[in-house]
């Protein structure tokens, strides 16, 4: 074993490590906090496997957006109910039932699929940024557009919810 696998290691088992941590946590913000840990944690296995479009991506959009996004939520409804905002799991036994279930699943695609060593020679083997640009704004403009307008409404939605609980 080298180092590279010891550091991929730490990476998967710090993400796991997070992940429960999400699911754990009576406060709304250390599950946050816990999920910027998990989500920094996948980007470092990104940039293990040469992905290091994926790892920016994820520490920008989702580490840094996202999340954040998400604690000044938590921070400013807190704030408006005068109480810390806890969260209570009623339902562990068919939370469990159903993890356990989804965990069974994925163990048994994983057991049951045959993982070539050879690359695909379809895919291109260039990590080229400027090759994912061009890709992008030419072949999937179509898919990219929507995903953009997609964003757009669920922010809109967001905004009018948001308006809504501050009005009541």
């Amino acid at each position: 074993m080298n180092l590279k696998d010891i550091i991929h290691y730490f990476f998967l088992l710090l993400a796991a490590l997070a992940a429960v941590g999400i699911l754990m946590a009576k406060n709304v913000l250390h599950a946050a906090l816990s999920l910027i840990i998990c989500l920094l944690s996948i980007a470092g296995i990104f940039v293990l496997l040469h992905a290091e479009l994926l790892a920016v991506t994820q520490i920008m959009v989702y580490a840094g957006g996202v999340v954040i996004l998400m604690i000044f939520g938590v921070m400013l409804s807190s704030r408006v109910a005068n109480k810390p905002l806890n969260v209570e799991t009623a339902r562990k036994i068919p939370g469990f039932i159903t993890g356990a279930g989804l965990l069974f699943i994925i163990v048994y695609a994983l057991t049951t699929t045959s993982f070539s060593l050879h690359p695909n020679s379809s895919i291109p083997a260039s990590n080229n940024v400027r090759e994912i640009g061009f890709q992008l704004m030419s072949s999937y403009v179509a898919p990219l557009e929507i995903a953009g307008i997609l964003l757009l409404i669920s922010l809109i939605g967001a905004a009018v919810t948001a308006s809504f609980l501050i009005k009541k």
